[in-house]
């Protein structure tokens, strides 16, 4: 289709690499540096929406009305002498006014006043008090036709304004921004003076009004949805609330065993999920998840939250395979599995930095790749993406420089601005927070780390034990299972700014005398002796060394293969389709076959993967204790928990 020059759409937080930006660790947390440059851009496609469907093919389309700016103005900043008038919903859905205030403040306290007495008053045409009656079910402010503030299950709507949209996160008072024309809708909390408050791509946060439009919930509204179908979750994005269809469909993982197949959920979060707009509202106002089909196992997209501390199990051929799948040689991409592979050296997962090149360059296809060998529109400003962007002498190079500078030295480093966990993440949490206005730009790059387990089979799925930190605290990252010992680094940006759902690679559990320990992956490169964090570091990641612990407590939360999506295909109402195997003739876990779980066991498994000896038969099957099909240390995890009885 005939392409089309609008405004600014993406927009991410300064790119600042370690080339020309060296990070002070003499204290625990560099200062933040945030720049007002706009950068990461989707490469010289700027201003054009990246739609992706469920393979993973992806396409730059010019969003709906696009290169319209709406007003921003509330009526009161148009005109003087506005009355906020309180209205309440009659029985036969017309709405009565039975306040008029002055001030949007005033407004409020009568609506509240209203809402909080279960009684409501019918105005006089003199606008005097006259009688009073039942509470009405719902109570809304308005400001001639403008929705200010509503008890009634309500979507917010982000107005293009041409350019990103800011708001704070509640609670932590991190600064975020979006974009509507790659979301147009959220959930609608509450109103509070000028600002509105809001739930999308994980985050709650307060928007200025001006920029939102409220909406009362109907079936009618396009709004974003969740749906599995054949064994697979997909993720459909509206960018019209007042359109029709979903503008980018993506996979965010297999099909939880609690989710029906071709069933619509809703969710802002895509960690719990429901089948009543009205029911999830009243959840995320009440601060709780008790109505989701999914309360007691929240959902994590396994590749949007694994850490770039990891590495792949494909091959550079298999990455090759999958890119060859969906594009030709002139791909810039093109037989560049060996470059995303060999740039693990520097601690960035190569499925996932494969995953954002294709989608930053339209599968290698972009000028800006073509011309600059630059596939992850490094540098590539919206206001000027083919001239701002940074040329490279080879893909290889470029791959090497985001890699290193951007993933290592960058957000995966705590003591950079824009740490806020080594995941893909949403506007809550890891990259996407500071990378992009597209508020589910991690769950595309993710996308394509699923297609890629779809052509070359399993080999990455829940490969590494993953912990969520859902808590309300940062958390210290010590040398050893011991508060006295070295704090390399804490887990909240800014020197204690809390990161919710902050993601973790377990790699064993440690109990001793101060209680439970985790073993992590370490986001920070370490000295090669391990006494502290390296603050002369080129970048290079030494994954047996650069390791540490944390404390082990409830708000961490353990994926497992349900939380994670367990592949299943059900018959629509929930249940397998698969008649149940049979029992096995072993004990789950039991390596040694002596009929009991003992630490013999655990040390079986653990030498299993470390090559020391190898299980086979029925122990090699017993020692797969989360069944998984493969022996990893999450099995010996497991094990280990069996026996402290968790």
């Amino acid at each position: 289709m005939k392409q089309k020059k609008v405004l600014t759409l993406l927009s991410a937080a300064a790119i600042l690499t370690a080339s020309f930006y060296m990070i002070n660790k003499s204290d625990l947390y560099a200062s933040n540096e945030e720049l007002k440059m706009q950068g990461q851009s989707y490469s010289d496609k700027s201003g054009l929406f990246l739609s992706m469907d469920k393979d993973g093919n992806i396409q730059y389309i010019t969003p709906e009305s696009a290169d319209v700016v709406e007003n921003t103005k509330m009526p009161e900043q148009q005109q003087k002498h506005i009355t906020f008038d309180v209205k309440v919903e009659s029985e036969n859905g017309e709405m009565i006014t039975v306040a008029k205030e002055d001030t949007m403040k005033e407004a409020q306290e009568s609506a509240f006043s209203i809402q909080n007495n279960r009684s409501t008053a019918v105005m006089s045409d003199s606008t005097k008090l006259r009688t009073r009656r039942a509470v009405p079910s719902e109570v809304s402010v308005y400001t001639k036709d403008v929705l200010r503030s509503t008890t009634a299950p309500s979507i917010v709507r982000f107005k293009n304004i041409g350019d990103t949209t800011s708001y704070t996160e509640d609670g932590t008072g991190i600064a975020g921004y979006t974009h509507a024309s790659y979301a147009a809708d959220a959930a609608y909390l509450a109103t509070s003076g000028n600002k509105v408050k809001f739930k999308m791509a994980g985050v709650t946060g307060w928007v200025n009004a001006s920029n939102v439009e409220i909406i009362p919930y109907t079936n009618s509204l396009n709004i974003s949805y969740y749906k599995a179908d054949n064994g697979k979750f997909y993720h459909y994005i509206s960018t019209n609330v007042y359109g029709s269809g979903a503008a980018s469909t993506q996979m965010v993982g297999y099909q939880p065993n609690y989710i029906k197949s071709n069933t619509k959920y809703y969710s802002y979060d895509g960690h719990y999920f429901y089948t009543s707009y009205a029911a999830m509202i009243d959840d995320y106002k009440n601060n709780r998840y008790s109505n989701a089909v999914n309360a007691s196992q929240p959902y994590y997209n396994y590749y949007q939250f694994l850490s770039q501390r990891t590495k792949t199990s494909y091959s550079a051929a298999d990455i090759n395979k999958y890119i060859a799948s969906r594009t030709t040689s002139k791909s810039k991409i093109w037989n560049k599995g060996s470059a995303f592979t060999g740039a693990e050296k520097f601690g960035a997962n190569a499925a996932l930095m494969m995953g954002l090149a294709i989608n930053e360059s339209a599968w290698g296809m972009s000028s800006i790749a073509q011309s600059k060998n630059n596939i992850f529109g490094l540098n590539a400003v919206d206001s000027s993406p083919g001239t701002s962007a940074s040329t490279f002498a080879s893909v290889e190079a470029c791959i090497n420089d985001y890699a290193k500078n951007y993933v290592s030295l960058g957000y995966a480093s705590p003591f950079d601005w824009r740490y806020y966990g080594p995941h893909l993440g949403d506007k809550q949490s890891g990259m996407n927070v500071k990378y992009a206005s597209d508020p589910y730009w991690g769950e595309k790059a993710a996308a394509q780390a699923w297609q890629l387990e779809n052509i070359n089979g399993k080999k990455d799925y829940q490969k590494y034990q993953l912990g969520i930190d859902r808590g309300n605290a940062t958390a210290s990252v010590y040398k050893e299972a011991d508060s006295k010992s070295k704090l390399y680094y804490q887990t909240g940006n800014d020197a204690g700014k809390v990161i919710h759902q902050f993601s973790y690679v377990i790699l064993d559990t440690v109990k001793n005398s101060q209680g439970t320990w985790y073993k992590i992956q370490s986001d920070e490169i370490l000295k090669s002796d391990r006494s502290n964090v390296n603050t002369d570091s080129n970048g290079v990641y030494d994954f047996s060394k650069n390791y540490a612990y944390i404390k082990a407590d409830n708000d961490i939360y353990l994926l497992d293969k349900v939380d994670a999506g367990n592949g299943g295909n059900d018959n629509g109402n929930g249940s397998e389709t698969t008649p149940p195997k049979p029992e096995p003739s072993y004990k789950q876990g039991d390596a040694n076959l002596d009929g009991k779980l003992t630490p013999a066991d655990y040390v079986l498994v653990k030498n299993h993967i470390m090559n020391k000896s190898k299980l086979t038969g029925t122990a090699l099957q017993a020692a797969d204790a989360n069944k998984d099909n493969k022996i990893s240390p999450a099995d010996y995890i497991w094990i280990k928990n069996k026996i402290m009885g968790k």
